[in-house]
């Protein structure tokens, strides 16, 4: 029988190659079964293994444990098998348990017959590379991510409020157009409703910023609780919101205002005190009053100083006569802001006279406003928007000039009326700087502070206000007189007033116009008289207009009054003239 040919030796070049590999790579050969039949040290140095030890391994078994890699290593051996070669990344696990990463060659050998005889795995070790590579992915995806999370909180940031976490105006505004829009194309009717908080401020003034905060998150979260998927809420600003109302008619729209209303006004826990919030809501309707949200939005505004002209809670819908008389308001403000910067209000002067002895006992400074084409404003409508348009400081501070100013005249002239009383508005109270500002005004004008006397409003003095208890103590001590007007009216808290530097109550003139016809009435000036009796605080009335009423008056202990019996505001020219006539000698 012929012997086959002997295998060629291998060359000394050769020999050097294998050393060489051999050296550098990690080898290593296993059995069809996947027993290890031989290892280098190289390999054995990479894994940890001892000689023997590792001899005792299947290729199984140096494989990563993780169950994920399984069905690659399995897909792997299969292809091993059916003689594919194979090479990647694969990983591996150590002696001692440490992962470890191989970019690994495969070669399945044969024998003659073509039967598996042998796996040769050629690797080098990669672990350190790998590791470096992970952490750089780790490192792109937490970028990633991070990027993702500031386009997130940009997005918030410019289209939600981040107090509330509702639509602030900008994205309001979007949706509500798209909201429109749909409406349009359904011919369907929707409704815009503007929220504004009712005394929002007093919360902030008595209680603090946090709480009113606070106040607004409970109202942003009742009123996603009352509203259905395919409504929008906002908030506008401060304390005003906006909701838009879908494919409601009008009867839907009441009853869900109705139901807002309920659910606001539930009683909650704000800094320590049980509070029952209100808002007062204005409606517009589309298409009925505007095609557009900007029209839309004003006219809800509008309807809402309508609803909270009526009172806290109230709500009101849209209407021409509303737009035209804020036509006309916007027209008179503007004629107002002109009228101050021009000096063109002037000071009427009502005297103040003790009852018993017919003493002039003061003045009371009334502005007036004659408007070159409407004749006289009166202060009832002059006053108020004054204070909604942010003009009631600028008023205040020109009466107490002029006041002063002509005070200081009137002495001059030899013309000595005891003090002039000012009204002013709670802003006013509010500032701390009053006590300086009307300092200044003395001293330039050169009147003792006992010259001056302040009239304020009860509603000036609610909520506890920690500033405007300052200010009222510093004007107190710096001798100057106040009075609280209108007292009897609102909500008079009789025990808050022991806490105040009060000098005088002046009962409102409303108690003096009942008087004659109503027992109750009587029976409350009475009360009024032993109030200031208890507080050690004098008690005057004003508004009185014929002598019943100051008889009446005077039978329940009232000593000065002021009102048209004695005599209407005049001008300082006509307060000369009457003072010399009364008094000539004075």
């Amino acid at each position: 029988m012929k012997q086959p040919p002997p295998s060629p030796q291998p060359s000394a070049e050769q020999l050097e190659l294998l050393a060489v590999l051999e050296h550098a790579m990690a080898i290593a050969e296993f059995a069809p079964n996947g027993r290890v039949l031989r290892v280098n040290d190289k390999y054995r140095q990479i894994f940890g293994y001892s000689e023997q030890s590792i001899g005792q391994r299947r290729h199984q078994q140096l494989c990563a444990p993780d169950p994920t890699n399984r069905h690659d290593f399995d897909g792997l051996w299969a292809g091993l098998e059916m003689g594919r070669p194979a090479n990647g990344r694969y990983p591996y696990a150590s002696a001692d348990g440490r992962c470890l990463w191989l970019e690994s060659t495969y070669v399945p050998i044969r024998d003659d017959a073509g039967r598996l005889k042998r796996i040769v795995q050629i690797a080098i070790d990669v672990s350190v590379q790998t590791e470096r590579e992970e952490v750089a992915r780790q490192r792109c995806r937490q970028l990633m991510l991070e990027r993702e999370e500031s386009h997130d909180r940009i997005r918030q940031l410019a289209f939600y409020d981040p107090l509330t976490d509702l639509p602030n105006r900008g994205l309001l505004l979007i949706q509500a157009d798209q909201a429109i829009a749909r409406a349009r194309r359904e011919r369907t009717a929707l409704n815009v409703l503007f929220f504004d908080l009712d005394r929002f401020k007093l919360i902030n003034d008595t209680f603090g910023h946090p709480a009113g905060d606070l106040m607004l998150r409970t109202i942003a979260q009742r009123l996603r609780s009352e509203l259905r998927t395919t409504d929008i809420v906002g908030r506008l600003a401060g304390d005003e919101f906006v909701v838009v109302l879908a494919d409601c008619d009008l009867r839907q729209t009441t009853e869900t205002i109705r139901r807002i209303q309920k659910q606001l006004s539930a009683s909650c826990q704000i800094a320590g005190a049980t509070l029952a919030p209100s808002a007062s809501i204005g409606i517009s309707r589309f298409p009925d009053d505007g095609e557009d949200m900007e029209t839309l939005l004003y006219y809800a505004d509008l309807a809402m100083y309508q609803a909270k002209s009526k009172g806290r809670g109230q709500f009101s819908f849209f209407s021409e006569e509303m737009n035209r008389q804020a036509q006309e308001r916007r027209t008179l403000e503007t004629d107002l802001r002109e009228a101050l910067r021009r000096r063109q209000l002037q000071l009427h002067y009502q005297p103040q006279i003790d009852l018993s002895s017919g003493r002039l006992c003061g003045i009371e400074a009334l502005a007036r406003w004659f408007h070159p084409q409407l004749g006289n404003i009166p202060p009832s409508r002059f006053v108020p928007l004054a204070e909604e348009c942010g003009l009631a400081g600028e008023l205040d501070r020109w009466a107490l000039e002029e006041a002063c100013r002509q005070l200081a005249a009137w002495r001059e002239a030899g013309l000595e009326p005891v003090t002039v009383s000012v009204n002013l508005s709670p802003l006013s109270i509010h500032d701390t700087e009053l006590p300086a500002r009307i300092a200044d005004i003395l001293r330039r004008h050169a009147l003792a502070p006992a010259a001056l006397n302040l009239e304020i409003t009860q509603e000036a003095l609610h909520g506890g206000n920690p500033g405007t208890l300052k200010t009222l103590h510093a004007v107190q001590a710096m001798g100057i007189g106040l009075t609280v007007d209108d007292f009897g009216t609102g909500q008079s808290c009789l025990g808050y007033l022991r806490h105040l530097p009060i000098r005088a109550l002046k009962l409102d003139r409303s108690f003096v116009r009942d008087l004659e016809h109503d027992e109750a009435t009587r029976a409350l000036t009475e009360v009024a008289m032993h109030i200031g009796d208890s507080l050690r605080i004098a008690v005057f009335a004003e508004g009185v207009e014929n002598e019943e009423q100051r008889r009446l008056l005077t039978n329940r202990g009232y000593q000065v009054v002021q009102g048209f019996l004695l005599s209407q505001p005049l001008s300082a020219d006509q307060l000369s003239e009457w003072l010399a006539r009364r008094w000539p000698d004075r």
